[in-house]
């Protein structure tokens, strides 16, 4: 196991790639950026999961870009 300092950067890092692509990641980076709390994360993932997937943005998979 690693510290959660550690763990909490290491997430912020991986959740910033995987954001790459959807529509007002930019924003949401900028929310990962000031994380310091496991907790936190899921706060995000929860809002990311409720809110910004629920736009409405006229793609077949929603806020993701496709890539044909």
């Amino acid at each position: 196991w690693k510290p959660e300092r550690v763990a909490v950067k290491e997430m912020r890092k991986h959740l910033s790639w995987y954001l790459h692509g959807m529509r007002g990641a930019a924003r949401i980076r900028e929310q990962i950026n000031t994380i310091s709390e496991p907790r936190s994360v899921f706060d995000l993932l929860s809002w990311i999961e409720h809110t910004a997937l629920e736009e409405e943005t006229g793609k077949e998979n929603g806020p993701w870009r496709c890539s044909d």
